[in-house]
């Protein structure tokens, strides 16, 4: 889906923009992702042989089987395709709010660590825009009351 015209973030126009990107982001099924209603699926559990220590301190990568068993590998690979899938849906949740952004704050919220969590880049982008509201406000306050 192509992004419709919302007027891209500026310094300005937070709570136009927030109203607009929430429904575009709804209508794409991404905001479930930016508020952390979507979560990752659930690893299938491994076959524990009998007489082993299931109380192991390794932690296997969600992207790794923990068994050679047919029946877990059988349900590894279906909740693989489905880990794959949620962790696109990241990515495209993060890149769908960054296209909403003016330049300059595209290059801001550019780092990595936005690319799959776009609850964070959403709540970021907030706190960072109360923050300018604020410091506006104040500003605007001194002026007022100096006349």
């Amino acid at each position: 889906m192509s992004a419709p015209s919302i007027k891209p973030l500026n310094e300005t126009n937070y709570e136009e923009w927030a109203l607009a990107a929430m429904a575009y982001l709804q209508n794409t099924g991404y905001w479930a992702y930016v508020e952390g209603i979507e979560l990752p699926p659930l690893k299938p559990f491994a076959p524990v042989a009998t007489g082993t220590d299931t109380k192991s301190t390794t932690t296997v990568p969600p992207i790794q089987p923990e068994s050679n068993d047919p029946t877990y590998l059988s349900q590894f690979y279906c909740y693989y395709e489905r880990y794959q899938q949620y962790t696109s849906n990241l990515v495209k949740a993060s890149g769908a709010i960054r296209t909403l952004l003016d330049p300059a704050l595209q290059r801001k919220y550019a780092d990595t660590a936005y690319t799959t969590d776009p609850k964070r880049l959403w709540e970021d982008i907030k706190k960072e825009r109360e923050r300018v509201f604020s410091i506006d406000g104040r500003q605007l306050r001194e002026r007022l009351t100096s006349i």
